[in-house]
């Protein structure tokens, strides 16, 4: 369909029939930039400013579950053409919301099937935002970067400076304004003989590092929006460093630290049973390679006997003995891409062919564990980015609910004994009835909180991870991710009760639950985020500080209303929180 073919008018039908057109071949426009300027002014969007490109784009995240057929999108050049498009999406009705790598499972960004017709536009951060400064002039070092830089371009860039992150998101195909809008982490606590104070360590999540951030926010003078720096010590820096994308971050300025030599070990022969186990009885339970260690994670396979262990250690600039070199991240190549005889299973089990989960999880275990003999990667030895970062876009595509379970890391062990048994009991529970709605991994993670590092220091009181005020002894927040190929019969089933069991049981005064912002939560038989009672009663009362019911969510939806009082940054899911 050629331009000159879609004609104006000002006729509200004829405007909706070019908008329902528009939906139907907009994806087919994006490698033609000419045409997607004049064909997006063509037809709908009032004076939207011509120097910044615009087009039809369709939206789907990473696991494929949330869609939409085609969105306007924009790709603004720097921070002030954002701020541009946010004052006409003000003055024209539209909701703005960023878009990086589509990673997130949740619904922050927008609604699944969201229409033209809703009025959203999209903000590309990733195809200019991405500028990045290092500062070594003082210390803790400083990286000032834009948004929409990849988490491996940023953490390549440290490298080459000699700096580093103590812990991230295994994926390094994110963007760091999506990192840092859900507070993404690594899994990372202080070893027992590790002194934590030697030098500027976060075992927290990223955002806990932000130095300052630059937002756009409104202001009443000037009765528009504007970007506003803010310092890390100013109170509504508090409700920015982790804000649900209910904010419009375009740069921040993240503490860092030396560049650090790691060692990952792959371990897969120890029984779940032992991993799991009871605290005092088992020798090599968790707990043994976290106090070892701090870094460490489980990845379990269903219907298997023995988890895949990894544990990162850091270790002097001599590689270790038996260790191979590596000089680039993703170096589980096994992990990352589907053979054939995997794939055909997966097209059985969403089909409806559900009792070879068994051996589907059996034969991901042997890829595991033959992929890491065959690649040489049991042991490995590197810079910090080439460790952490594990995981590509090629490789299996799940669906994963998320929790994290606040406790003293006295605790740790039983947390996940407990969980073992449950986990344990619903699978044969489910099997029993011929039903098998988990074929993915049980994956756990730990770390520390988000905290003020320093005196002056706001903290992130959105995050999953900010300390509880009323327990002090609460120090380190247990990762729980269970997870499955979308559409797979029964699985909504299976979270609802686990999630239930998981709010059920950890609770005061031996720990909190809060949900992990960019997977699923609120389950019902149906859906994720279809629980209206824990959407908007149980989660926001899960962020207390100081026995105050409800005061850090409140106070963070205060902050966030008075600088966006239009809601231009929100969504269905958003407003559903009342955020």
């Amino acid at each position: 369909m050629k331009n000159k073919n879609i004609k104006l008018t000002s006729s509200r039908r004829k405007f909706l029939l070019n908008i329902t057109k528009a939906a139907a071949i907009g994806t087919g426009l994006n490698s033609i930039p000419f045409l997607k300027i004049n064909f997006a002014n063509a037809i709908s969007l009032p004076n939207f400013p011509q120097n910044i490109n615009v087009y039809l784009e369709k939206f789907e995240n990473w696991s494929g579950e949330l869609k939409a057929k085609a969105l306007w999108t924009c790709a603004p050049k720097n921070n002030e053409e954002v701020v541009t498009v946010i004052n006409w999406a003000k003055k024209n009705n539209y909701k703005v919301r960023p878009k990086g790598k589509q990673h997130n499972w949740s619904p922050l960004t927008i609604a699944n099937n969201t229409e033209l017709t809703n009025n959203v536009i999209l903000v590309d951060t990733k195809l200019f935002l991405n500028n990045v400064t290092i500062n070594k002039s003082q210390y803790p070092f400083q990286v000032t970067a834009q948004t929409g830089i990849t988490m491996e371009t940023l953490t390549t860039k440290l490298e080459e400076f000699d700096l580093g992150l103590t812990c991230l998101p295994a994926p390094g195909e994110l963007t760091l304004g999506g990192v840092l809008a859900i507070n993404g982490h690594g899994s990372a606590v202080s070893p027992i003989d590790e002194d934590s104070h030697s030098s500027f360590n976060n075992f927290g999540s990223l955002s806990n590092q932000i130095d300052s951030l630059t937002a756009i926010v409104w202001d009443n003078e000037s009765s528009q929006y504007i970007l506003k720096k803010i310092h890390r010590s100013h109170p509504q820096c508090q409700a920015f460093l982790v804000h649900l994308g209910r904010a419009f971050i375009t740069e921040v300025t993240l503490r860092v630290e030396k560049n650090q030599r790691i060692r990952c070990q792959s371990i897969i022969g120890i029984p779940a049973a032992e991993i799991f186990g009871d605290p005092i009885t088992s020798k090599f339970n968790f707990s043994h390679f976290i106090n070892k260690s701090g870094r460490a994670e489980i990845i379990w396979y269903p219907f298997t006997d023995k988890p895949w262990i990894k544990v990162w250690s850091i270790t002097s600039e001599e590689k270790p003995k038996y260790s191979r070199e590596t000089n680039a991240p993703y170096n589980y190549p096994f992990s990352d891409n589907i053979n054939e005889k995997m794939s055909n299973m997966i097209q059985s089990i969403i089909s409806g062919y559900t009792k070879i989960t068994p051996q589907f999880g059996k034969l991901m275990y042997y890829i595991t564990s033959g992929g890491l003999e065959y690649s040489n990667s049991f042991d490995l030895w590197g810079w910090s980015k080439n460790l952490l970062l594990y995981i590509k876009p090629s490789t299996l595509k799940v669906t994963a609910n998320g929790y994290v379970v606040i406790t003293k890391r006295e605790n740790i062990q039983k947390v996940l004994n407990e969980l073992y048994k449950q986990y344990n009991y619903l699978i044969e529970k489910y099997r029993s009835q011929s039903k098998y709605p988990i074929n993915g991994p049980l994956e756990i993670r730990v770390t520390g909180l988000d905290k003020a590092c320093y005196s002056e220091d706001t903290s992130p009181i959105l995050s999953a991870i900010n300390r509880v005020d009323s327990h002090p002894e609460w120090d380190v927040g247990i990762w729980i991710n269970v997870l499955t190929i979308p559409g797979t019969p029964f699985a909504n089933h299976f979270y609802t009760e686990l999630e239930e069991w998981i709010y059920k049981n950890y609770c005061e005064p031996y720990a909190t639950v809060r949900v992990e912002w960019s997977k699923g939560w609120a389950y019902n038989q149906s859906s994720a985020w279809g629980n209206k009672n824990m959407i908007r009663n149980i989660i926001s009362s899960s962020f207390k500080n100081g026995g105050v019911e409800n005061s850090d969510w409140e106070r963070a939806a205060s902050i966030l209303h008075a600088c966006d009082p239009y809601r231009i940054f929100s969504s269905p899911l958003i407003d559903a929180l009342n955020i």
